[in-house]
């Protein structure tokens, strides 16, 4: 088998040289293609609960989501209506509640975007000891 590869004649091909343009349209300065990200707007946002009851002393938490869930800037703003009687600790789209005194305080979300608002009221309790 070696014997008859090297019997084999090497064969020499001459270059192509097409000078028409015909087949290819090769541009020198090609347009340039961008694709601008969609961006989808918000719409509102909604709290989970709108109403909640804690003890002092007592932790829970609230979230809230953006509408539409696709939304290109999801960012929440809260903020506690009566810093007496909680506190509050946010991130993201979930704020931690705890009860500070008894009272009532009213806990405001609002979107980045479009300044779209919900609100939960909050009812704290004060905290009960076993009574006798």
């Amino acid at each position: 088998m070696l014997a008859a590869f090297q019997q084999q004649q090497t064969r020499k091909f001459s270059p192509i040289t097409n000078t028409s343009t015909s087949c290819l349209n090769i541009q020198p300065n090609p347009p340039k293609i961008s694709i601008a990200p969609s961006v989808i707007s918000v719409i509102g946002v909604h709290m989970k609960k709108n109403k909640l009851k804690v003890r002092t002393g007592q932790s829970t938490e609230l979230s809230a989501s953006v509408l539409p869930v696709q939304a290109t800037n999801t960012e929440l703003i809260w903020t506690n209506m009566n810093a007496d009687v909680i506190t509050m600790y946010p991130k993201g789209d979930t704020v931690t509640i705890t009860g500070k005194s008894a009272g009532r305080a009213v806990v405001i979300v609002t979107t980045a975007e479009g300044k779209f608002r919900d609100l939960c009221v909050i009812h704290v309790q004060p905290y009960m000891t076993n009574p006798k």
